[in-house]
């Protein structure tokens, strides 16, 4: 769902927005199988799958100045986000069955400003544009193989703290010739 609330006051408008992007999901069942080359089934599987993600995103954008001489324009975005993700499945293969676990977690959030001002300099217009952005995306990943014979348990663990920003800033001239 989304909500904004958009206001003005003078030379400055805005526009102050939330909205979710939310989801949840699952599959499952027991008609799963593998089979090799020559079409035999080797593997047979009881699976379910369930996956639950939230991506709330606010909002702010603001302009000032649409007629005037100096004219300006400010976004500013907030974004958190969550996304759980576990696979359990039993596996009946021609050894030794197994219990295969996946688990899957990403928690972060995006976060970003841009913006411009515009403004007469000599015959033409100077104009100024920023963007800052940054997002910390740390997960974490873990799979794991229980066997009913009480052979040792196996499995991995994956995790990542990722951090990624980046700055541009840029000026335009524009003038009319002749």
């Amino acid at each position: 769902g989304s909500v904004s609330y958009s206001a003005s006051k003078g030379d400055l408008a805005y526009t102050l927005s939330l909205q979710n992007r939310g989801g949840r999901g699952a599959i499952g069942g027991d008609k799963y199988v593998v089979t090799d080359a020559a079409g035999v089934v080797t593997e047979r599987r009881d699976q379910v799958v369930h996956n639950e993600f939230d991506d709330a995103r606010l909002t702010g954008e603001f302009k000032y100045g649409a007629r005037g001489p100096v004219r300006a324009d400010l976004t500013l975005v907030y974004d958190p986000y969550w996304n759980s993700f576990n696979n359990f499945q039993r596996r009946f293969d021609n050894g030794d069955p197994n219990d295969w676990r996946t688990k899957q977690r990403i928690w972060g959030y995006a976060a970003s400003a841009t913006g411009d001002v515009a403004f007469k300099v000599g015959p033409g217009e100077l104009k100024l544009i920023g963007v800052d952005s940054y997002e910390h995306a740390p997960s974490t990943s873990v799979q794991t193989d229980d066997y009913a014979s009480g052979a040792p348990a196996t499995g991995s663990f994956f995790g990542r703290d990722s951090r990624i920003s980046e700055t541009i800033g840029r000026a335009e001239y524009h003038w009319k010739l002749g």
